[in-house]
């Protein structure tokens, strides 16, 4: 089963992207900062990261910018969502 990490500050726009998604039987994990989101990428592998572009502390970007390429993340798509 696919896996999406969907990244956001905002619980809000975390609930309408999972319930958006929940039906189509992804895996479901979420994280609200930069920080958490990079952990769990990196234990987790998701197929897909939904990454808010800006939020407070770490930007969505520098999210994905550490992990670097590798090859636990060369083929996780990462669309930027603001």
């Amino acid at each position: 089963m696919p896996t999406v990490l969907i990244v956001d500050d905002e619980p809000d726009i975390v609930r309408l992207i999972a319930t958006a998604l929940r039906p189509e039987g992804f895996r479901l994990l979420t994280a609200n900062d930069g920080e958490t989101a990079l952990g769990i990428a990196r234990t987790e592998r998701p197929t897909l990261i939904l990454l808010d572009w800006q939020m407070p502390g770490s930007p969505g970007w520098r999210s994905v910018v550490p992990c670097g390429p590798s090859r636990t993340r060369s083929s996780v798509t990462c669309p930027w969502c603001s």
